[in-house]
């Protein structure tokens, strides 16, 4: 019953977030995050080494500082993108269909997310001490909710990406650090 509520709570402010901002601007969001990411990795080292020949940086600051510009850069196109789009949807009357569409987009995006905590928290070894067996047990949306994340993402079973992960965190952290 505790473990549904806590499950239900999310999912229903990304019900009410999707209807409100609709599914264009729910998607753009998704998608400046992504293209963000992937854009500072892919071109954060050429930007900062822009920044250091021009502006005689610190190597360190300069790969932090591009990585920030570029992921920046990308978001703000992508939130225009997302702004003249909904403005055209508009136009053609189409904005409670995008408005519903965005509250079922806020529901899965939110149930991934929970999902995915879930998923977190299964791979510690005191998960049973913050999840009692026996709520989740009782629980109606632990089991559906718990396994869309590794579902959608087989590769989360293999858990040698966490090493990468955590490797590059330590080299940021080590750039920051030095700085």
């Amino acid at each position: 019953m505790y473990l549904d509520l806590i499950i239900a709570i999310p999912i229903l402010w990304g019900m009410y977030r999707g209807f409100k901002r609709g599914l264009i601007i729910e998607l753009c969001t998704l998608m400046a995050l992504v293209l963000g990411i992937y854009g500072a990795a892919a071109f954060g080292d050429m930007a900062g080494e822009y920044l250091q020949a021009e502006f005689n940086t610190d190597p360190r600051m300069s790969l932090v500082l591009a990585f920030s510009i570029v992921f920046i850069l990308i978001v703000i196109v992508v939130f225009i993108f997302g702004k003249v789009l909904e403005g055209v949807i508009k136009m053609v009357a189409l904005g409670l269909v995008n408005k519903l569409f965005g509250l079922l987009f806020g529901a899965l995006k939110f149930a991934l997310i929970v999902s995915g905590l879930f998923f977190i928290l299964n791979g510690f070894p005191l998960t049973d001490k913050l999840i009692s067996p026996k709520w989740k047990q009782e629980s109606l949306l632990y089991k559906p909710i718990s396994s869309i994340a590794p579902k959608l993402f087989p590769i989360l079973h293999d858990r040698s990406w966490m090493d990468e992960i955590e490797k590059r965190f330590e080299d940021l952290k080590e750039n920051v650090e030095g700085l």
